[in-house]
């Protein structure tokens, strides 16, 4: 018997949650954007060309300001598994639009990744939801029933 499928009376590795998966990348994804954006203030702190209303000009306080949203985001995309998790990374989403004072161009990009936060959230739960429906129809290629 091929390995690819499961025998009769194996137990069947249950699929991770596509709510958690989609939102945690989301998440991981805005590291990176951060990053990126934290290197466009720092490069830009001597400049007024392409700066924001807010002006920091300390290095220190834009790679401090940066990095500590960065590592919050990485937190939040560990905590997915829950609907606070879910929720507080909701709220995070304010923080990488308001990067939008320091480099405007992050309204658009930050606002792109709002976009996708939210169909991260409603995309995860439908795919979540129609597994659950599926595996009630079809109890025997169901995770770990029976």
């Amino acid at each position: 018997m091929s390995k690819d499928r499961p025998a009769p009376g194996d137990r069947i590795k249950p699929k991770k949650s596509a709510l958690v998966q989609f939102t945690s990348t989301t998440l991981l994804l805005e590291v990176f954007l951060v990053l990126f954006a934290t290197m466009a203030v720092w490069a830009l702190r001597d400049s007024d060309f392409g700066r924001g209303p807010l002006r920091i000009e300390s290095s220190a306080v834009i790679w401090v300001l940066g990095s500590v949203l960065a590592l919050v985001l990485v937190i939040l995309s560990r905590a997915q598994g829950s609907a606070a998790g879910r929720a507080a990374g909701s709220v995070a989403q304010i923080p990488v639009l308001a990067m939008g004072l320091l480099v405007p161009m992050m309204y658009l990009v930050g606002g792109i990744f709002v976009v996708l936060w939210i169909y991260a959230l409603r995309l995860g739960a439908r795919v979540d939801r129609e597994r659950a429906e599926y595996d009630a129809a079809h109890p025997e290629t169901a995770p770990n029933m029976g």
